[in-house]
């Protein structure tokens, strides 16, 4: 399955402000991470799964790594 490491979006070491998903996402499509952050926020005030997701993802997305390959917290 090493096709499907290209696919892996890690979470961000420096764009975090929870878990750093919305920040991984963001640098994995090379999109700007504040409207990601906004559309995640309104998205809270319309009924739905959106924080199970968030938690979801945050489990399943690998911890960000540094350059040495040491997970990077």
């Amino acid at each position: 399955m090493a096709g499907l490491e290209n696919f892996r979006i890690p979470r961000s070491a420096h764009k975090r402000v929870v878990a750093g998903v919305l920040g991984g996402i963001a640098q994995r499509f090379d999109l700007n991470v504040w409207p990601l952050r906004l559309l995640f926020l309104v998205s809270l005030l319309l009924p739905g799964p959106q924080t199970v997701l968030y938690l979801i993802a945050w489990v399943i997305m690998p911890a960000p790594r540094s350059d040495n390959g040491v997970i990077d917290v």
